[in-house]
């Protein structure tokens, strides 16, 4: 998805700080920790976790665990969700695999410091390979 689509599906829309938001995060914490155990880091950060700050609707939450690095979203954020097709036309088209994998140590040594020109270096590709795994599997 574009920085442009990404923008219209998901407007900015800022609201006035709502004390419930470190309660919401408070029993999302619960959650997490009672799945992932109490070995794990979870944070409220961003805008949410400020105290009368105005900000978008959307409680954000850090986790580490033992170097796991945990995606998260709900199911109407599509591009999140659009990985699975992603990961599963890629098991099945081993030699597309190796094509990725060549152009992330291509990136990756290019944007060694860069992560942002490393992810914006693959979009392209990863929406192609995207959208013919949707119409394939």
């Amino acid at each position: 998805m574009t920085e442009d689509e990404l923008g219209r599906l998901y407007p900015i829309s800022l609201i006035q700080y709502d004390t419930n938001w470190p309660v919401l995060f408070k029993k999302e914490k619960k959650i997490l920790k009672s799945i992932f155990g109490l070995a794990l880091k979870i944070e409220h950060i961003g805008s949410t976790a400020v105290r009368g700050l105005m900000a978008k609707p959307t409680i954000d939450i850090l986790l580490e665990k033992e170097s796991y690095h945990i995606h998260r979203g709900p199911h109407e954020q599509n591009w999140l969700w659009d990985r699975v097709y992603f990961r599963d036309y890629l098991n099945k088209n081993p030699a597309e695999a190796q094509r990725y994998e060549k152009m992330k140590k291509d990136l990756a040594h290019k944007y060694k410091n860069d992560r942002e020109a490393d992810t914006n270096g693959k979009a392209e590709y990863i929406n192609r390979i995207t959208e013919e795994a949707k119409k394939e599997l």
